[in-house]
């Protein structure tokens, strides 16, 4: 059920509860990708980085269950390389100047607000660090 308006809402006599599950319903109906497109964007980092398409398609994994966060270097890494043809040294520095952007733009309070871990706020996470909170948080969405 799509509720446009306000106007609507009140007319129909809905709950906050019934409102509350139409919100989420449509949360879920947000495919996958746009909700990580959504989450970098909040970090403010650029699409214009080659980290942040190696970002996002690690995070995609791990939401995924396609990788665990213990896993990282032995699935995620070879996968990458694999869909871009880039080698794992060039991939792992693009995610970690990504991040590093993330940090240098973002004050603590933004990146809690975001992500929601107050100790990961600094000094900057490792990138398999980094990518298992963005899963985390995704799949708490889910």
């Amino acid at each position: 059920m799509n509720i446009s308006t306000l106007s609507e809402i009140l007319n129909d006599g809905l709950t906050i509860s019934q409102l509350y599950d139409l919100v989420r319903e449509e949360e879920r109906s947000v495919p996958l990708d746009k909700k990580v497109d959504k989450l970098l964007y909040e970090l403010m980092l650029s699409t214009n980085y080659k980290g942040y398409k190696y970002l996002k398609d690690s995070i995609i994994m791990l939401v995924n269950n396609e990788a665990d966060s213990e896993s990282f270097a032995k699935y995620v890494y070879p996968a990458l390389c694999g869909k871009y043809g880039a080698n794992r040294q060039s991939i792992e520095k693009n995610m970690r100047f990504a991040i590093m952007k993330i940090y240098a733009l973002n004050p603590d309070e933004n990146i809690l607000r975001v992500l929601g871990k107050p100790a990961l706020c600094s000094p900057r996470p490792t990138n398999a660090k980094f990518v298992s909170l963005c899963a985390a948080k995704l799949r708490l969405e889910r």
